[in-house]
């Protein structure tokens, strides 16, 4: 029998870390450590401040692909993991 409480709080802290913007763009000084999404709004980003959308949207979708991957491998123990806890 799997835990499948510790595989659903595992994909809750995997989409977290993956998506985690804020302390990679305030603490992370050296550009080859920056995580995903840092780098994808430096790229998107152009000299007037504005937002390139077509890269936004390109980086998204790259972004996305592994989460949903992951999510659709572990989905039962994740459905599982949540109605475990809500029914008794």
């Amino acid at each position: 029998m799997t835990n499948t409480g510790l595989i659903t709080t595992a994909l809750f802290t995997f989409f977290t870390c993956w998506n985690e913007f804020f302390a990679a763009l305030i603490l992370l000084t050296d550009e080859s450590k920056f995580t995903l999404p840092v780098t994808l709004n430096i790229l998107a980003a152009n000299s007037l401040g504005g937002l390139n959308w077509g890269v936004m949207q390109a980086g998204v979708a790259v972004t996305v692909i592994p989460c949903v991957i992951l999510y659709l491998l572990l989905q039962r123990y994740y459905v599982n993991g949540l109605l475990s806890g809500a029914v008794k």
